[in-house]
């Protein structure tokens, strides 16, 4: 795998039958977020964000239906 030097940058190149594919920071494959420097951190913050949504919304739920008992 080609990983770019400090001085240079990420940038396209051309694989077989001239298809030419961009290098992106981060990409979602499979569910799994995917780094150009095999860091877990967009992963992990991604993950910890929608846990946070759906714990607020069962607690909301949990709440309310406390209040109308």
């Amino acid at each position: 795998c080609w990983q770019p030097t400090k001085n240079q940058k990420w940038r396209s190149y051309s694989i077989r039958n001239s298809i030419e594919l961009e290098i992106v920071g981060h990409a979602k494959t499979l569910g799994v977020i995917l780094s150009n420097n095999l860091s877990w951190n967009n992963h992990i913050t991604t993950i910890i964000t929608k846990a946070n949504k759906r714990v607020y919304i069962i607690i909301s739920l949990l709440l309310k239906a406390g209040a109308s008992s």
